[in-house]
């Protein structure tokens, strides 16, 4: 039987602004509707947007980005020699090609993408949608946009760490410390004085990962536990960023406190927020040596995630 790899599924909502004079409202459904079948060259790499027919699944568009590599191809090694040499590519028409499959749901403005280090990044996905339509002059020449992607997050988790009454603990871990300093920079962020200072040492110190902890001895010592108000706000700062870019660097974050709800404030809980993201997966089979992108495949896998959590998924964002 062969093997099959796991490949994770981001779910995000697509959130379009339109900086136009007039009334125009663009959808993501337009945007991808006007990028299907275009190359775009962005950042050393070939980027081919594919949407396929719905088929039968109603109000969804589905497909694939396509990367195409032909710089910084990496050799390929002789295992009796050990020596290494270049591989059989011709680079002036050929490319090394990654997919990230796709389905966007357009009644509930979600879509699902296929994550692949090899391929498109969802925040890359968004730069050159941005770029390329708004350089179109001749279609949009007063109708520019901006696009990001926020991911969903179940409720429960975060809703039950904000009505605690007593936090013992709080204990948030990230890597890529650059980015994450670069990130909370906005000042209304709670968490940017201490993230500050534990980034910029971790820096300083080319650490790949930092960690800001805060506990308390228990109720008998500090009766009054951390101040609510703080990790409330710590507790926000952390949820934006697992909503956006930064998710992926977002390592642990736990909190351990009491209720405030009397029957169920006599033992402790710990609540792990990081758990509270979707993180659905396909398998995908894994051949030695691939002759396509298993397109149909890939398509066949993520529907079946789309259909498993679709319902999940609605409920989450009706509620927000």
């Amino acid at each position: 039987m062969a093997a099959r790899k796991k490949k994770y599924v981001e779910v995000l909502t697509p959130r379009v602004k339109c900086l136009s004079q007039n009334d125009s409202e663009i959808t993501f459904s337009d945007i991808l509707s006007y990028m299907s079948g275009k190359t775009v060259y962005f950042s050393d790499k070939a980027y081919i947007v594919k949407t396929y027919g719905s088929g039968n699944l109603e109000n969804c568009q589905e497909g694939i980005v396509v990367t195409g590599q032909n710089k910084d191809i990496p050799p390929k090694r002789n295992d009796q020699t050990g020596e290494f040499s270049a591989l059989s590519v011709d680079i002036d028409h050929e490319k090394l090609s990654f997919g990230n499959a796709f389905l966007y749901d357009k009644e509930l403005n979600i879509l699902f993408y296929e994550r692949n280090k090899n391929g498109c990044f969802i925040d890359t996905l968004a730069k050159f949608f941005i770029q390329i339509w708004n350089q179109d002059e001749d279609e949009h020449e007063d109708i520019k946009i901006e696009l990001d992607f926020v991911a969903i997050l179940r409720k429960g988790e975060y809703e039950r760490a904000l009505k605690m009454g007593y936090y013992k603990e709080f204990i948030a871990e990230f890597t890529n410390p650059k980015a994450i300093l670069e990130e909370l920079a906005d000042e209304n962020s709670s968490l940017y004085g201490i993230s500050k200072k534990c980034a910029t040492e971790a820096v300083k110190a080319k650490s790949d990962r930092f960690e800001i902890k805060m506990s308390t001895f228990g109720k008998q010592v500090n009766k009054d536990g951390l101040s609510i108000r703080t990790i409330k706000g710590h507790l926000r700062s952390v949820r934006t960023l697992l909503q956006g870019r930064m998710k992926c660097n977002v390592e642990k974050v736990r909190i351990k406190g009491y209720s405030s709800d009397p029957e169920d404030s006599s033992s402790i809980q710990t609540i792990d927020l990081v758990a509270d993201v979707f993180k659905p997966y396909f398998r995908l089979t894994s051949n030695s040596l691939n002759s396509n992108l298993q397109e149909v495949e890939r398509r066949q896998e993520l529907r079946k995630v789309y259909q498993n959590i679709r319902q999940e998924v609605a409920r989450c964002i009706s509620n927000e």
